[in-house]
């Protein structure tokens, strides 16, 4: 939810202003990979779509958000 309270408090205080969400992401330690070298990163997975949908409310709320960039 932070993103989503970040986003909302910028377009309400600087509601001209379109953000970019840069270089959002999280690194983790340990994700298990299959026998044929697949990585089962399924925290990462979660980590990203919560944030996604985050960003979605913020902009249905009203946040101009321009871009956003994972890593």
């Amino acid at each position: 939810r932070g993103i989503e309270w970040l986003l909302r408090a910028s377009a309400h205080y600087v509601p001209e202003l379109p953000v970019v969400v840069a270089e959002n992401g999280f690194g983790s330690v340990g994700e298990l990979e299959t026998t044929r070298g697949e990585v089962l990163d399924l925290d990462r997975i979660e980590y990203i779509r919560q944030h996604l949908r985050g960003v979605q409310r913020a902009m249905a709320a009203g946040a101009r958000v321009s871009g956003y960039f994972a890593w």
